[in-house]
């Protein structure tokens, strides 16, 4: 579903899954629609340092600056795909490694000493 300016949040979408990007984009959508933002090269700027400050944002979202009736609009949405690949990594890790555990409980351990140790170095 495209997101536009007097439309409410998508349903069925978790808050917390990439709320700060949501936040950003909302924000300048806002600003244009408001007439905050008018020139067309400032709001595609915009959109690039969202991007930049969010890498994911180009991964997750279909974006781009279109005219209408109203002058310029900042169209924004997920990407179908992306849902259930969000849905997947809530709350997960993917742990990487070359040792040889016995299952996921030992390499589990091994990762919380690994992670104490480097906070002990930090410190």
């Amino acid at each position: 579903m495209p997101h536009g300016g007097t439309e409410g949040k998508r349903e069925g979408h978790p808050e917390s899954l990439c709320s700060e990007d949501r936040k950003a984009l909302a924000g300048l959508e806002k600003r244009i629609v408001e007439g905050k933002l008018k020139d067309r090269d400032k709001m595609l700027l915009r959109l690039g340092r969202i991007q930049a400050s969010h890498p994911q944002v180009a991964d997750l979202y279909e974006m781009a600056v279109k005219d209408s009736k109203e002058g310029p609009r900042l169209i924004w949405r997920q990407k179908p795909e992306q849902q259930q690949w969000l849905e997947a990594r809530e709350g997960a890790y993917l742990l990487r490694t070359n040792l040889t555990v016995n299952g996921a409980t030992d390499l589990w351990k091994k990762y919380m000493q690994l992670t104490e140790v480097e906070a002990a170095f930090r410190t």
